[in-house]
């Protein structure tokens, strides 16, 4: 009884919900015989706790907020919504989180009539925006480019690319990959079309299978392609993000959501920013690999070498350089030619003030 005691007392200092979890947690742990044997001390003593935990857990439980969050492909880009859920900062916020994959194409649609609540995608969102969509972007979580430049064995420096055709995950080269793509030829020297060509293919795992094929002689992926290209005997040639920063994960909503929930906005992002902490903080590391092999299937060594090199890239909320990010917006209104004020693509208020307190 004095282990029960010590171990109850312990559960007592944690905060409000996190104790609630927390008896949850010891009963399942201690199991029904401590309650067979001690029964009526314990329910003397911890009567209140128990009540909690068998009336109120329930409760909250019952009243969780259900919302759809959609990611456009698995890779570690967008970690920070399964470990928001892993970890429980969903259901902290009082929000029942259906993460789900979802096409780029099916994106907006899904967000206007209310398929789903948000999306972590980012150039969708900020395209539409553009484009007169009443979409918005509330926050950023991958604020540089994830992409990695991966080549067959026998290519070993850039130099060697001339002449090389890539395998793209676009089919025209104005979205995220296709831009990485341009200005990473940029910075070698090389001009699309004339000294490099490109293909078409649908996704990671095809890009992967295209050049250890010999289909393509390049391409770029993101993590945990990367590492499994390195276990192919592939090359990594180059790390996208120490040249062109573009952000490739945030949370966007429909217009109208600022406007009548904002308080959803802010437990959505209030999740999010912990679980992007969490994520970078290295004590937490087996538990964000333990998310990665669940959600993504590698092994943990993939996972934890994923980690490594995706963690310089991860934003709790807000772009490190907000001037090159509003820059980056500003090019691409240009690009669209669009008259929208770069004010109704992103608001990062909510952001700013939870990370504030």
């Amino acid at each position: 009884m004095r282990d029960l005691s010590l171990k109850l007392h312990h559960y007592q200092q944690r905060s409000f919900l996190d104790g609630l979890r927390s008896v949850d947690l010891f009963i399942r742990e201690s199991g029904l015989r401590m309650l067979e044997r001690h029964g009526s001390e314990i329910l003397k003593k911890y009567s209140f706790a128990i009540i909690l935990l068998f009336v109120v857990l329930p409760a909250i439980a019952a009243k969780a907020e259900e919302i759809t969050l959609s990611y456009t492909a698995s890779t570690l880009t967008f970690l920070a919504g399964r470990v928001a859920i892993d970890q429980g900062f969903f259901r902290q916020e009082g929000l029942d989180v259906k993460f789900v994959q979802m096409r780029t194409a099916a994106l907006i649609p899904a967000l206007s009539n209310g398929h789903i609540d948000y999306t972590m995608s980012f150039l969708p969102p900020v395209d539409s925006a553009l484009k007169g969509i009443p979409v918005q972007m509330a926050g950023v979580f991958v604020d540089r480019s994830l992409h990695y430049l991966v080549t067959k064995s026998t290519i070993k420096t850039p130099a060697e690319l001339r002449g090389k055709t890539f395998a793209i995950n676009a089919v025209d080269l104005n979205g995220s990959t296709g831009l990485v793509f341009q200005a990473l030829m940029r910075h070698f020297g090389l001009e699309i079309n004339k000294d490099v060509k490109w293909i078409s293919a649908a996704d990671s795992p095809a890009l992967f299978a295209m050049v250890q094929q010999g289909l393509a002689d390049a391409t770029f992926l993101v993590p945990p392609w990367p590492q499994k290209a390195r276990s192919a005997g592939m090359n990594i040639l180059f790390r996208a993000g120490d040249v062109y920063s573009a952000p490739l994960a945030g949370l966007s909503t429909h217009r109208r959501v600022f406007k009548e929930n904002p308080d959803q906005i802010r437990r959505v992002l209030r999740a999010l920013i912990r679980a992007t902490r969490f994520i970078t903080q290295p004590t937490n590391e087996a538990a964000a690999v333990n998310s990665s092999v669940r959600w993504l299937g590698m092994s943990r060594e993939e996972a934890a070498g994923a980690l490594r090199d995706v963690s310089f890239a991860y934003s709790d909320g807000v772009p490190r350089n907000e001037k090159v990010f509003w820059e980056g917006i500003a090019a691409r209104a240009k690009f669209l030619a669009s008259n929208v004020p770069l004010t109704e693509v992103a608001d990062f208020s909510f952001a700013k003030e939870i990370r504030a307190k």
